[in-house]
């Protein structure tokens, strides 16, 4: 719908499938087929934008042997072999004739387990965001709460770029450390979370404030206000 070419190992040629389990083909198959099409579009002389989903980290966390010194259907051993493979990526990459003018952005879509202190597990919701482009940008560590709708807006902005649009993140960068917040969700649960709550939305009408962190020294928060901010939030959205 949004004009990509999808492409799976339906796709990739056969002596390009090294390893494969119910997910499909392994993170190291996948960016070898990345490179491949990548290197396909410098030849023509167009630009590319590649989104990668790697699934080697899920279950049953197999992955091929002699890569890594550890045991197959271990999480930890399949996290393992994820790191190695984007090592090797970056390895390869750094090899081609379109590396310094790439950006890559590694970013995960959930945690490897949802479990926390409130309905909606706000203290397990973190996932890593990192953004690599030496001839664009310079290393910075950002630890304002932000969430992965940020992750466009900040990318295009840290390059610069102009834009008009309808994305509802913003530039995590101006976000004031204090005055983070992010969107959460279950099946059925919406969040909204900031530094020190948490709203939750349920299927009922219900709305719900957790305290996050402790406040000794803050004014008593609205809480009517943050839930009347959460349901205008997820509101625009629909």
């Amino acid at each position: 719908g949004n004009g990509y070419t999808v492409a799976d190992k339906l796709g990739f040629a056969p002596e390009s499938k090294t390893f494969s389990n119910a997910w499909g083909q392994c993170d190291e198959d996948l960016y070898s087929e990345s490179l491949r099409r990548a290197d396909k579009s410098f030849q023509a002389n167009k630009p590319f934008h590649q989104f990668l989903l790697t699934t080697s980290n899920h279950r049953p966390f197999t992955f091929p042997e002699g890569t890594i010194d550890a045991k197959q259907g271990s999480r930890k051993s399949a996290v393992q072999y994820a790191d190695y493979a984007i090592g090797r990526f970056m390895e390869q990459a750094r090899e081609k004739p379109w590396f310094d003018n790439t950006i890559f952005v590694f970013v995960g879509d959930h945690p490897s387990s949802i479990a926390g202190k409130t309905e909606l597990p706000a203290d397990a919701y973190g996932v890593a965001c990192v953004m690599y482009g030496p001839k664009f940008f310079q290393p910075k560590e950002l630890n304002t709460l932000c969430s992965q709708i940020d992750v466009a807006p900040t990318l295009l902005a840290s390059m610069g770029w102009g834009y008009r649009s309808q994305f509802f993140g913003t530039d995590a960068r101006e976000l004031p450390e204090a005055n983070g917040r992010a969107w959460i969700s279950t099946y059925q649960l919406l969040g909204f979370q900031t530094n020190d709550r948490l709203v939750v939305l349920g299927p009922d009408g219900s709305a719900k404030v957790a305290q996050l962190a402790p406040a000794p020294d803050a004014p008593p928060a609205d809480d009517q206000a943050l839930i009347s901010r959460a349901v205008a939030s997820y509101q625009c959205a629909y």
